[in-house]
């Protein structure tokens, strides 16, 4: 079956992501998924990988696992934030963790993370998360 681009997909057409995750299903399918609507993704199971091929100024938004083995979402997005300072990102977390709670326990990250995601998540509810941020991307 041949895929013809919509409207929507071409909404995001040119929005640049990075995933990172550990678990390669999670990957898997949130790639192919946003990819279905235009977006165009790097994924990573591992986080160190993810900074070894990271180039500042390519990404529109990071989106992090937070609970990942080695290097945790935190430690991953401080060491993306050190080569690009401008880079918006969102957390998955398979934990309710409200915006709240957050910027009192992390108050340096408070404003430079955009959204705590909670996982399992569909396709949709992803982008419509995204979407507002992408809006205001600086890229």
């Amino acid at each position: 079956m041949k895929y013809h681009p919509n409207e929507k997909t071409q909404q995001h057409r040119g929005h640049k992501i990075l995933l990172v995750d550990d678990e390669e299903d999670i990957i898997r399918v949130l790639r192919r998924g946003l990819e279905l609507q235009g977006f165009d993704v790097d994924a990573y199971t591992s986080p160190k990988e993810a900074v070894t091929f990271f180039k500042p100024d390519m990404y529109h938004l990071a989106i992090l696992d937070i609970r990942m083995p080695g290097m945790n979402g935190f430690m991953l997005y401080r060491k993306l934030k050190e080569q690009d300072p401008n880079l918006g990102t969102c957390f998955l977390s398979a934990f309710e963790i409200h915006q709240d709670e957050f910027k009192k326990v992390f108050p340096s990250m408070a404003d430079s993370i955009k959204k705590i995601i909670k996982k399992p998540v569909t396709i949709s509810n992803l982008i419509k998360e995204i979407t507002p941020i992408l809006k205001t991307s600086v890229l």
